[in-house]
Parts: C-alpha cells; sequence; structure tokens
C-alpha cells in the first residue's frame, strides 16, 4: 500500500492515504522486448491491484518522464484506451459505472 500511495504521488502529484488494495494479484512473463526495463535476469513481474476513489476530480501533475497525457474518461472508453491486459481487466473490474 505504502509503495502504490508513493507511485500514485510520483506519477500524477496526488496525495492522499485513501489507496485502496484492491486484494487481487496476477503473476506473468515480462515480454522479451520489454525486458530492458526491469533489471538483469528478471524474467518475471509480480503486480498487486490497487485503486483510488475521488470524490471530485483532482488537479493531476504528471511525471514527464513517465507520462505525456492524461484525461478522465468512463470506465468502458478507459479500457479500451490501456494495452496492458491487467489494467484493463482491473478498471472493468474495479472502477465503478457512474
Amino acid at each position: 500500500r505504502a509503495a502504490a500511495r508513493r507511485e500514485l504521488h510520483e506519477e500524477t502529484g496526488i496525495e492522499t492515504d485513501a489507496v485502496i488494495d484492491c486484494g487481487e494479484a496476477h503473476h506473468y512473463p515480462i515480454l522479451p522486448e520489454w525486458r530492458h526495463r526491469y533489471a538483469p535476469g528478471v524474467t518475471e513481474n509480480h503486480e498487486r491491484v490497487f485503486r483510488l476513489e475521488l470524490a471530485e476530480r483532482v488537479p493531476v501533475r504528471l511525471n514527464p518522464a513517465e507520462h505525456d497525457d492524461y484525461c478522465w474518461l468512463p470506465r468502458q472508453a478507459a479500457a479500451a484506451r490501456v494495452w496492458s491486459w491487467t489494467n484493463r481487466a482491473a478498471i472493468l473490474r474495479w472502477v465503478p459505472t457512474v
């Protein structure tokens, strides 16, 4: 949970204790074309799912080393935009339909 809070703040500028652990994890092999992003010898990714529920939209300050744009989208549109199957599954499972 602490790592999720830190990543949220580093990547979006949002600082909060309201990060929710969804109790879901994924384990999968890292595709060879992405392994350069990991330490030598790391071939598998272990990923936990967290979410943040906001009462209203808040200003986002992106980390320019990791992101160049963002937008607020409804659940189905957000799921259609991500390429990661684990991100898509998390959006469809955990993002409320409002």
